[in-house]
């Protein structure tokens, strides 16, 4: 049956640090709710794990952010990798009622999905977009991406995670939110170098002409790419 996001508990985050120091309660429960969920920890310790309120019911046990799957292709608009009790799912987002839906790549033919025809030239000199801010507000932000950086960008493909970066570019509106640092999901959000695309690559597109503590930015230029974050 569906089930909702907020039967979930993030229980592991290695970039919040009241959770950081879980890793080891968190193994010793994913013991307890799935082996395989458990195994796919073991190599993939870094991302956000989210366990299944006892109470709730559903197929759903644990949940894996997506951001730092290692070795993995991670379907443009996919949030989560999930698993049962004994099985392990496929991937995840969430719908706008916040609840868990199927994701699979054959449910993105041409690498990208989104409600936004796709015309990257109409960014390189900037193209003003809907951004929505993850808590209902809407606001007018200008995207520029230069053409000499979307040409580094298209001949590092998925080392920088360009279908993601073009899935996030269709949304309608875009998700552009400091709120998204923990909500695991696909959107533009700030991180200490800069404001990025959240992929699932550690090779990032970087925007740092506006401070990551602006709330509801106006413009972002993304004019440089970053590696290793």
């Amino acid at each position: 049956m569906p089930q909702k996001f907020a039967d979930f508990e993030l229980v592991f985050d290695p970039f919040n640090i009241a959770l950081k120091g879980n890793r080891e309660p968190t193994k010793t429960k994913l013991m307890n709710r799935s082996a395989k969920a458990f195994t796919f920890f073991s190599r993939n310790s870094n991302c956000k794990v989210y366990l299944k309120d006892a109470k709730k019911v559903g197929d759903v046990e644990v949940l894996f952010g997506t951001d730092a799957l290692l070795g993995m292709t991670v379907p443009s608009m996919a949030e989560f990798r999930a698993f049962t009790k004994s099985e392990e799912l496929g991937f995840y987002r969430l719908d706008p009622s916040k609840t868990l839906v199927e994701w699979d790549p054959e449910d993105e033919p041409d690498g990208v999905v989104g409600g936004k025809p796709l015309n990257m030239a109409e960014y390189h000199a900037g193209k003003a977009r809907t951004a929505d801010n993850g808590g209902g507000f809407t606001f007018t932000c200008t995207i520029t991406i230069p053409k000499d950086t979307w040409e580094q960008v298209k001949k590092l493909g998925a080392g920088i995670g360009i279908k993601q970066i073009e899935g996030i570019l269709q949304q309608d509106p875009i998700l552009i939110s400091q709120k998204s640092k923990i909500q695991g999901v696909r959107c533009i959000k700030p991180e200490p170098y800069g404001w990025i695309f959240s992929t699932s690559v550690t090779t990032r597109l970087v925007a740092t002409n506006t401070p990551t503590s602006t709330v509801n930015p106006a413009t972002l230029t993304f004019d440089g790419i970053e590696s290793g974050h």
